[in-house]
């Protein structure tokens, strides 16, 4: 049993650890605050930093945002002026062309499209043949040309009337044509515009089947061939820029796009086309007479690759100027020679003039794709 002076005795002591008590509390109190206040620190930190960190990224996205509208803006309107200078280039192209620029095409034709000297000389060589030849076989000659204008005077009449009195697109198509032969390269808006032209004279053929060119080919027909002389499905045709005297002596030039007008595979990909090529006549009926211009031509097989000689006639039907030229190397003036016509009205009368040609092509391999 504890006593008085026990209990007495005891109070210091029991003051004592009361303090030490609320010391301690005291004590960590203020641990627990310098924690928090450090958490709070260190939180803010983090946010701070987070959002330095985010308004970085959306002043990058928006730098990156503006950087590539102006981009987009940018390629836009290079776009938009390509696109203006090319139908610019196309109105320019389809322009009606005058006397004065066919002489500067045709020029620039003779300027691009120079032939080799073996070419010349082959040129020489038949124009001895045609020298060479007795009144006899002239006459003969000039009477092969008079039967085969009479055997295809329906067909080459309505050419010539198609060729004088082109619509709109087609003769703008004819400009574009044209002005592309000087280039002597068949771009892509030749490969359309030519077999188009064709189609429109009536010598562009087709097979059962086929779709050429915007219209399906029905079985057991054709496709826009009544004009093709002989019906001749092995031959071709072309559009033609030159004139008189191109390389002296009086001698006739022409630059041409040539295509076959039936079509065929592909070499390489058997894709169904036209074949296509450039082609240059010397002599013969090239030029159609001493006015520089355009002309179209005719001429049975298909588009070779080496110089083909040829004894040429000028005829006519009525005041239609109309070439006519033979292969020599057939050795038959019973077959179906070629023809040229001026277009336009461009072109001489007949005159039963007998003179060499020769026929070269000058680049080949375009292929215009049936569409």
């Amino acid at each position: 049993m504890t006593t008085n002076a026990a209990r007495f005795a005891l109070r210091p002591l029991l003051v004592s650890l009361a303090v030490l008590g609320f010391a301690s509390q005291a004590q960590a109190c203020d641990i627990i605050c310098k924690a928090k206040n450090a958490a709070n620190n260190e939180a803010r930190k983090l946010v701070d930093a987070a959002n330095q960190q985010a308004g970085e990224i959306l002043r990058q996205a928006y730098a990156d945002a503006r950087n590539t509208t102006d981009k987009a803006n940018q390629q836009s309107a290079s776009i938009t002026a390509a696109a203006v200078q090319t139908v610019e280039t196309f109105r320019a192209r389809s322009a009606a062309i005058s006397q004065a620029e066919y002489t500067r095409l045709a020029s620039a034709a003779n300027s691009t499209l120079r032939v080799s000297q073996s070419a010349l000389t082959s040129l020489a060589t038949t124009a001895l043949t045609a020298g060479a030849l007795d009144a006899g076989m002239l006459a003969s000659l000039r009477a092969a040309s008079v039967t085969a204008l009479n055997t295809h005077a329906g067909k080459l009449l309505d050419v010539q009337a198609r060729l004088s009195s082109l619509d709109g697109d087609s003769q703008r198509a004819l400009s574009r044509v044209m002005r592309a032969i000087p280039s002597g390269k068949i771009d892509s808006q030749s490969m359309c515009d030519v077999p188009r032209l064709a189609k429109k004279l009536g010598l562009l053929a087709g097979t059962a089947g086929e779709t050429a060119f915007g219209e399906a080919v029905n079985a057991g027909q054709t496709l826009h061939d009544q004009n093709i002389p002989g019906a001749l499905a092995n031959s071709n045709f072309s559009l033609c820029l030159g004139g008189a005297g191109a390389y002296g002596a009086g001698a006739n030039a022409a630059f041409c796009f040539a295509m076959e007008v039936t079509p065929s595979n592909h070499p390489f990909s058997q894709k169904r086309g036209y074949k296509m090529a450039v082609v240059e006549t010397l002599g013969g009926s090239a030029g159609m007479g001493a006015s520089v211009g355009p002309s179209m031509g005719w001429s049975p097989g298909r588009i070779g690759t080496k110089i083909k000689p040829t004894i040429g006639v000028q005829g006519g039907l009525g005041p239609v100027g109309v070439g006519l030229s033979w292969d020599v190397a057939l050795q038959d003036m019973g077959a179906i020679p070629g023809f040229a016509l001026g277009i336009g009205g461009v072109g001489t009368p007949a005159s039963g003039t007998v003179d060499a040609g020769i026929s070269l092509p000058l680049v080949t391999g375009y292929w215009a794709l049936s569409k």
